[in-house]
């Protein structure tokens, strides 16, 4: 027969292990609320480093831009100058183009 002494171990034994239960439940769920904070966290880094590459690429799409416009110009310019120049210039490109593609 169990004794009041073994009874109250049990009963002792009991309430440990349901304030062992809560506290694991409480640690489980402050695990879970900083695993949120950590990806949200990550989540506003990889943003800030995407927003900051679109810039980049937006930037270096404008200065490509600019470049090009600036070499049509040249471009331009250099026909209007000497269009002799360009003519044969073009014809000789035209006749190497014309020899490589050609079957035979």
């Amino acid at each position: 027969m169990a004794t009041a002494s073994t009874d109250d171990k049990y009963a002792e034994l009991s309430k440990q292990i349901d304030s062992l239960r809560e506290d694991l439940s409480k640690i489980t769920e402050t695990m879970g609320d900083v695993a949120r904070m950590e990806v949200d966290d990550a989540r506003g880094r990889v943003n800030g480093v995407a927003r900051e590459a679109k810039a980049r690429g937006r930037r270096a799409a404008h200065r490509a831009r600019v470049e090009a416009d600036r070499d049509v110009e040249l471009a331009q310019n250099y026909v209007r100058e000497r269009p002799l120049t360009a003519v044969a210039g073009a014809a000789a490109i035209g006749l190497v183009f014309g020899f490589l593609t050609a079957r035979r």
